[in-house]
This record gives structure tokens, C-alpha cells and sequence, in this order.
């Protein structure tokens, strides 16, 4: 879902990202409090804990390219984001539970280093 932990630097998110996984946990049955959920989101963010980091606007083509890669696993438009992250922030490490990633290759042949929870 992010990448970049570092100890001081924030995490970094890809905005398809977070709204895949907000509305992923928003559709999980049982009880939320969706505006406790977003302040808290807002709040952490606010802290520095992570930033948005892909202005998409200017990534259309390469994601498109990962995307075409890709064409024959289910790659998403969120995991094409990522892999992009990865390669303009030189960034391998990330925290998911796609194992797709394990697949992936950042700038051409880099491997991502999937981090554990």
C-alpha cells in the first residue's frame, strides 16, 4: 500500500492507492466510524507520518508502460503508481500484501523489498 519507511522520513503514498484501500476496508462488513477513520487519516498526515507522492499528471506514460509490462498479471492502476514511486524515489523497500510484488521490477530489473507487518 506505501513505500518509503525510513527513521525519519515519512511514508509516501500514492493517492490511487490510499482510496483503493480506504474503500476497500469501507466495504469490509460490521461497524466504522468513517469520520473517525478519515480525521485520523488527516491527523497522521498532518503529523508527517506520510505524504502523497505521485503527481499523476506527469506519470500517465511511464504508468501506462507498466501497465502494457504487466498486461498478463492483474496489475492494477494503484500498482502501476507504485512501481513508478519506486523508480522516481529509488525507493525498493514496501509495505503490502499484493504478492504481485514479488513480480514486479522497478527501473527495468530492481526488486522490491516486500516488508512485514
Amino acid at each position: 500500500m506505501a513505500f518509503g519507511f525510513g527513521n525519519s522520513s515519512p511514508m509516501r503514498l500514492q493517492r490511487a492507492v490510499y482510496k483503493f484501500s480506504l474503500n476497500a476496508f469501507i466495504g469490509v462488513p460490521g461497524p466504522k466510524n468513517i469520520a473517525g477513520i478519515l480525521s485520523g487519516i488527516i491527523r497522521l498526515g498532518r503529523k508527517g507520518l506520510y505524504e502523497f507522492s505521485l503527481p499523476l499528471a506527469a506519470n500517465w506514460n511511464p504508468i501506462e508502460t507498466r501497465l502494457r509490462k504487466y498486461k498478463n498479471r492483474p496489475i492494477s492502476l494503484a500498482d502501476a503508481s507504485l512501481i513508478r514511486c519506486a523508480e522516481i524515489y529509488k525507493e525498493a523497500r514496501i509495505l503490502t500484501f499484493d504478492s504481485d510484488f514479488q513480480i514486479y521490477r522497478w527501473a527495468r530489473n530492481n526488486k522490491f523489498e516486500i516488508l512485514s507487518v
